[in-house]
This record gives structure tokens, sequence and C-alpha cells, in this order.
């Protein structure tokens, strides 16, 4: 049995995995004797700590660049046992530039770091996953190690947590196809692909596109959807002012003017709290955006 106080240590570290990593392993003793986190790894857990407490609900994209040798392959097992261990329903998926890379040295060193937590029996880990011993919560709270193929993206699709925190881990992932980065970032489109099964269900069809970056802006796909749909609902978890409504208004108007709503933060003061609830206060969930495309077709 997992004791309460264990569970409420780990807690505090929800948004500190650099003090989840200096909490959790016996620096300085047996296999960690005379070895200590390194001063950058500890500054980049440190500025994703400051970018989930500004803002708990952002997407957050990082990238390490380094040589061999230098600490990246711990980092990326420290992100996903913090990851795992101070959020339940927890959702990561990790990839690596090939099958061998991603057997023999990215998930290999997870087990290393998982066999030293000084909570491991928190979780089980195997050759290709780790996931939560407490009962009903091991489909749901876990990591999965998926080696990559362009000829079937679809293994990156469906990563949808129900505003719970999901992690995606690329390594060496310079060699990764774009397909898949396409694919895995529509995770993180759960309240659109919601609203789309609700509205579908009342015989209303809504298409769901994943733009991923406002800066470059995908000005075909979005023309595209504005010619054979005839409207448009957008949705960001941000201000509406200067995100991605305005950029998709600003190419409809001098291109193709077309019907626009946009869906986000409403120009108010943001506060703390679980992802899942911050996304209601604010109108950003599916129920807002179901609401706002049957206002646009009068229903």
């Amino acid at each position: 049995m997992i004791e309460k106080e264990l569970i409420e240590f780990i807690a505090q570290f929800e948004y500190d995995p650099a003090g989840f990593v200096k909490a959790m392993y016996p620096w300085g003793e047996g296999e960690l004797e005379n070895k200590w986190p390194q001063k950058w790894q500890l500054e980049l857990m440190e500025e994703l700590a400051t970018s989930m407490r500004d803002d708990p609900c952002r997407l957050i994209r990082n990238a390490i660049s380094s040589g061999h040798g230098i600490g990246k392959s711990a980092v990326v097992a420290w992100l996903i046992e913090w990851a795992m261990y101070t959020r339940a329903d927890t959702r990561v998926v990790v990839t690596a530039n090939t099958d061998t890379q991603l057997r023999t040295k990215t998930w290999p060193e997870l087990g290393k770091w998982h066999r030293l937590n000084i909570a491991s029996e928190m979780f089980v880990y195997t050759a290709t996953s780790m996931y939560s011993v407490v009962e009903g919560h091991d489909k749901n709270w876990r990591a999965d190690a998926i080696p990559w193929s362009k000829s079937n993206p679809a293994a990156f699709a469906g990563l949808h947590n129900q505003g719970n925190r999901i992690l995606l881990i690329f390594d060496e992932a310079s060699e990764i196809e774009d397909v898949i980065w396409e694919v895995a970032e529509g995770a993180m489109t759960d309240s659109a692909r919601k609203a789309a099964e609700t509205l579908a269900a009342e015989g209303i069809h809504a298409r769901v596109i994943n733009i991923h970056t406002i800066k470059p802006l995908d000005e075909d796909i979005i023309l595209k959807a504005a010619r054979e749909c005839g409207k448009i609902v957008t949705a960001e978890e941000h201000n509406v002012i200067g995100g991605l409504g305005e950029a998709v208004c600003s190419l409809l108007s001098e291109k193709l003017p077309t019907p626009v709503r946009r869906v986000g933060v409403q120009d108010k003061f943001g506060c703390s709290g679980p992802a899942w609830d911050l996304l209601k206060e604010y109108g950003l969930d599916a129920a807002t955006i179901c609401k706002t495309a049957k206002e646009m077709l009068g229903k």
C-alpha cells in the first residue's frame, strides 16, 4: 500500500520538476555516489516550471540540443517520471529516431531512474510501458514506448486525455518525419474533437483542423476549409486578442471573406487551478465550441 504521507510529499512537486528530481532519487549514495543533477539540467526544468505556473493550460514545446554523454537521456527519464508521479491519469508517449534508440537507450534509461526512485512501487515498469498500480487506472495513467513509422502515423493519433496532463517525448527528434509531429500535435485538440462528435450526433458536420503555428500560418488548409464549409470557429487556449482567431480573420478578410467566430480567453486576467476546470471557467471547453457553432448556424 502506498502511504498517504508519500503521496502528499510527491504532490508538492506538481509544477516543480527540478524539486522532484532532487527529492526523489538518492543523490550521493550507492549508484549515485558523487553524482548530482547538472546546472543546465536544473535550469531547463526550472524554465518548464515557470511556464507551467504562469499558465497551467499552456501547451509547452521544448527542445534540447546536445551531443553525446551530457545527460540528455537522464533529463528525458526524469521528466517522464515527474509527469507520471505528480499528476494522476497522466499519459506519456515516448518515441525516438530509430527503434534501436528507443529500445536500447531511451526506454532503458527510464528503467534505471524508475528503479532508483524512492517511490518506485507506485508504478509497474515493463519493456514497453510504465503504468499505475492503482486499480482501474492502468489504461489511462501510463507511459508507452511507441516506435514511429511514416507509413503508420495513426499510432500517434488519439492521445486525448480529457484535460489531464499529456507528455510527448521525441528523442533524437530531428530525424523523425514531420507527419508524425503533425499527428501527435493533434493530441492537444480534445475540446474541438469532442465538440465535433457532439455536433455530429445532432446532424451537424464539423471539420477539425489542428493549426499548430500562427507563423507560418497554414493558409492553404484554412482557405480550403472556408471554401468547403462556409463558416469557421477558431478555438485556442489563448487570449482572443493577437492569437489564432485574429490570424485567421486577417487571412480570410483579404483572400476569402468568411464568417468567423473566435473561442478563446475573452481578454480576462488568468488564474491558477486544475487545467480542466480552467478550460470551463474561461469558455474553452467543448460545450462552448458547440454553442458557438450552433449560434453561427442559427440553431
